[in-house]
């Protein structure tokens, strides 16, 4: 149990759902509960189940008001040390077979959000063994759950070492089983788990927060996290630097959409975008790796030509395509770029919500827009003016601070942090722009890509861009960049960021190999294979002993056992209590030297690699079936409770 709490602590930190300060407190708090719970006795287990009730609460309490004000990323942020305070709360707990079933629970819970929010393969390891070591812990849980009885705590033989190595075996079986289908099973995507099952297959889904923001039709300024390395679409390599897919109108202190725009089918096979803009036309082919998804252009996208029987324009205004298509050739109208045609060019007209901002706009903002542009005579100057203010003052950094709730996202990043990534950028200089009377939006797409030869480019997911588009007179919207430029943050890269970068290094290295990753993965079982048999011989050395394993001498029966269960029967409501240990059962009721020492025998007769002697089991079996007095005559002292510690004629049982 105390492996897989860990291990849910581990995937929830790889996924960046629990931060990396917080994972070596977690981990040894849990470890603290795990052990106060089991040296407790029945007096202090109730204490730590009603201290352990008031802590989940609280933290519930605590985390209530952000779970419910702020966006995804903030969730996000909350849920992981949210759900491993109630683990490590719970933990004071983990003694009965219902416990340990809701603290598996809890794991699970970790478990599945660290898989709901994997921007990379880092978190394929700690959810590989956090998921075997969960299905194996359901062997003894369940076995306790059988036996509550004397047999969870004193059964027969395998109770003890023996089900402790079975307990060990599974535990091992599962976890390479895990790291082999880790290893040699092609992943078909790395998108998260809830994005998978909602996408039937679709192996184009965004792996990460971020990615599923910057796809959607609301881009969410409260959202962080990684881009994953996976390839998207090869380009021809004609020198464009920016390939637009959806445009936002509308910024709400928070967020970015386009509302009043309706989601609808295009027939094809030749898609006629709606309300495209006029002039000459450029024609380019995509490749789509894996499966369709939004379609990417160089420009204004006119028309998409498709193998596929229909389309769709969702709320964003993204033109979509079925999932596997496998290409598309989009013509599309090139953005005017030429600076002097630009700056000859007034502020152009455009509809009202691009100059639309939210009432609860701080006034310094806008005061700050007018200072930055105040010498700015022509559109375009002012376009400049606030990118090069940008980049002057604000540095790229992905892992920036997430504004709190009812906190404008710009002000934030203006006014108090001044670090960000591209939404970040882009959103500030948007609003910085329309604060001054220019129309804007927001755009999100791929940008620059990787040459690979051949004329053609790649885009990766980590190509996924955000920038402004704004309105000119003479030239339509023309696209500005104001991250390109921006300084990256004087920050060292993660822990978690630094691991995952040297996984994937190492798969690709492994891939290059005859055999690849199975081949990796059969040495790995067979180091496994023979570092459990070297523990199982280890662990059966009795303590202290060195050299060659002694053989256990069990003969078979449980004599000691049997009449400690008919004497415990006898004693009522003062009997063993579930879960409780022999040791504490004879700490509670300070029985008589001969009684204790029965006791003792059965332990060994339970736990130890050989049985106890005939004569001591016939005499601790006599001590055992010769008292039957009433609780208060087995304390130490008593007359009825010293016993007979000598062979003699047994009772009957009754």
């Amino acid at each position: 149990m105390l492996l897989a709490g860990l291990l849910g602590q581990v995937a929830a930190w790889s996924a960046g759902v629990l931060p990396t300060a917080v994972l070596p407190v977690a981990a040894a708090l849990l470890v603290g509960a795990t052990r106060a719970a089991a040296a407790a006795d029945p007096a202090g287990a109730a204490v730590l189940r009603r201290v352990s009730t008031g802590l989940a609460l609280v933290a519930s309490l605590l985390a209530a008001p952000a779970l419910t004000s702020q966006g995804a990323g903030g969730v996000r942020e909350v849920l992981g040390p949210l759900l491993v305070a109630v683990q490590v709360a719970h933990a004071l707990t983990w003694r009965s077979p219902r416990d340990l079933r809701t603290g598996l629970v809890v794991t699970s819970g970790l478990l599945v959000l660290g898989a709901s929010f994997a921007p990379d393969v880092l978190v394929g390891l700690p959810l590989v063994a956090g998921w075997a070591v969960c299905v194996a812990a359901l062997v003894p849980v369940g076995a306790a759950a059988r036996r509550v009885g004397v047999d969870v705590v004193a059964g027969d033989p395998s109770s003890g070492a023996g089900r402790r190595d079975s307990v060990l075996q599974a535990t091992g079986l599962a976890v390479a089983l895990g790291l082999l289908a880790f290893l040699v099973v092609p992943a078909p995507s790395s998108a998260p788990i809830g994005r998978r099952l909602s996408s039937a297959g679709d192996e184009a889904a965004p792996s990460s927060a971020r990615a599923r923001a910057l796809t959607g039709e609301r881009l969410d300024m409260r959202t962080r996290g990684q881009l994953s390395e996976r390839v998207l679409a090869e380009v021809p390599d004609d020198g464009t630097a920016l390939w637009r897919s959806t445009s936002y109108t509308t910024y709400d202190g928070s967020g970015w959409t386009s509302p009043g725009q309706v989601s609808r089918a295009l027939a094809g096979p030749r898609f006629l975008v709606p309300d495209a803009p006029l002039g000459a036309t450029t024609r380019a082919e995509v490749d789509l790796v894996g499966t369709g998804s939004a379609v990417y252009s160089p420009g204004f996208p006119v028309a998409v030509q498709a193998d596929a029987p229909s389309a769709r324009i969702d709320g964003a205004g993204t033109l979509l395509l079925p999932a596997r298509t496998r290409s598309y050739v989009v013509d599309s109208v090139p953005p005017e770029l030429d600076p002097e045609v630009l700056r000859r060019s007034a502020v152009g007209p455009a509809d009202a919500k691009f100059l639309e901002l939210p009432a609860s706009l701080p006034d310094r903002v806008r005061e700050l827009a007018e200072q930055i542009t105040a010498g700015a005579p022509t559109t375009y100057d002012k376009v400049r003016a606030v990118e090069q203010w940008l980049t002057a003052n604000a540095t790229y950094r992905l892992d920036s601070p997430v504004p709190g709730p009812g906190e404008d996202a710009v002000d934030r990043f203006l006014f108090v942090d001044r670090t960000g990534f591209c939404e970040q950028f882009a959103a500030a200089q948007a609003v910085l722009l329309r604060a001054v009377g220019v129309p804007t939006r927001l755009v999100v797409g791929l940008a620059y890509g990787e040459p690979v030869g051949g004329g053609r480019r790649i885009f990766r997911e980590k190509s996924l861009h955000a920038w402004v588009e704004v309105s000119y007179a003479d030239a339509g919207w023309a696209p500005s960049d104001p991250t390109a430029e921006a300084a990256l943050a004087q920050v060292s890269r993660s822990l978690r960021s630094r691991l995952a970068a040297g996984l994937t290094s190492v798969l690709s290295l492994v891939d290059r190999f005859p055999g690849g990753r199975t081949a990796l993965g059969a040495a790995l079982l067979a180091l496994l294979l023979a570092g459990g048999r070297a523990s199982r011989r280890w662990l059966a050395r009795p303590a202290g002993r060195k050299g060659p394993e002694r053989p256990a001498t069990w003969t078979g029966g449980r004599p000691a056992l049997d009449a400690f269960e008919h004497w415990d029967d006898r004693l009522g409501p003062q009997g063993r209590r579930p879960a409780e240990s022999l040791a504490g059962m004879r700490r509670r009721l300070d029985l008589a030297p001969s009684l204790a020492e029965a006791i003792e025998v059965v332990e060994q007769e339970c736990y130890a690699a050989g049985s106890p002697d005939p004569g001591t089991t016939a005499r601790a079996v006599a001590a055992l079936q010769d008292d039957d007095g009433p609780v208060g005559d087995l304390r130490s002292g008593s007359a009825a409770a010293s016993g007979r510690w000598g062979a003699g004629p047994s009772r009957p049982r009754s």
